[in-house]
């Protein structure tokens, strides 16, 4: 037994990842309102979560991602006076290297939460006011410079009427008005967009052996308005709770290209250690005897 547990300990050793990888999240937030006053924040990491927040009168933004690739942003608000603007973005960077001794295929498994633009109106506005009201998100993901995938939607307008402008991959937005329940609320009107998640897979390409490239994706939610007794959110996911809903997540996973590739060679250091303890385990076979 113990010459089996030897081995597997041997074996262990000589085996080492396709890749290698360092990452750095970045989220950032920002917002002035009625009164003039902004607010900004940002923050990054490379080991852990990134989160801001940005608070104005009667609103805020944030936004949060963790090294883990989960990320959402935020941006919402109620306001008696105007202007007013606040955005949130979370950015994901992965730099990939290809430490295999052969060409690896990447891909990239990714899922993104509903998203939601609403609306909050009491001033009367439409979509061709200079004073509409504006929600937005958009979703980017790139590698190597290319964009791969990219999802954005605009909600503009105000009770008395409303685009929404889609650009990208159609998220399915769903519209429905909300009756609001509190008696000091019953003349405004709250109306909405609820999209549907998204999960898909993206063929990032094929890294030559010792080359890199960098995997980044960006989120964003922003909102404006333009005239008092307005208001609105737009969101991807719940920065609050990137466990229970995450706007994006993904994961990265690579093959050999065009077939299995040889084992790759271990570092000098590691398989001298490697060969130190098989030869530990045969000199204790031999005093068995």
């Amino acid at each position: 037994m113990r010459q089996i547990a030897i081995c597997l300990v041997v074996f262990s050793c000589l085996l080492t990842t396709a890749w290698a990888d360092t990452i750095t999240v970045t989220a950032s937030a920002n917002g002035t309102g009625s009164d003039g006053v902004p607010d900004s924040a940002s923050d990054s990491s490379t080991t852990g979560t990134a989160s801001a927040r940005a608070d104005i009168r009667d609103g805020f933004a944030r936004s949060t991602i963790s090294t883990s690739g989960a990320g959402a942003v935020t941006a919402s608000g109620l306001f008696g006076g105007s202007p007013n603007s606040l955005g949130a973005v979370a950015t994901y960077e992965r730099v990939i290297m290809n430490t295999s001794g052969s060409a690896q295929d990447f891909f990239f498994d990714f899922t993104i939460s509903p998203a939601l633009l609403r609306i909050y109106d009491n001033a009367g506005v439409n979509e061709f006011s200079s004073q509409q009201n504006r929600m937005s998100f958009a979703i980017d993901i790139s590698f190597a410079g290319l964009s791969l995938f990219d999802a954005a939607a605009t909600m503009r307008g105000g009770s008395k009427g409303h685009v929404l402008e889609e650009t990208g991959t159609d998220l399915g937005g769903v519209f429905s008005i909300v009756t609001p329940t509190a008696a000091r609320d019953r003349d405004w009107l709250e109306a909405q967009y609820r999209f549907g998640g998204f999960t898909g897979t993206l063929d990032l390409g094929t890294l030559a052996a010792g080359s890199s490239a960098t995997l980044l994706y960006t989120m964003s939610a922003t909102l404006s308005t333009l005239t008092g007794e307005t208001g609105g959110a737009a969101s991807i996911g719940d920065p609050f709770d990137l466990s229970g809903t995450p706007g994006l997540s993904g994961e990265i996973r690579s093959e050999p290209a065009g077939g299995p590739s040889p084992d790759p060679i271990p570092e000098p250091g590691t398989l001298l250690l490697c060969l130190a303890g098989l030869g530990a385990g045969v000199v204790w076979r031999r005093r068995a005897r």
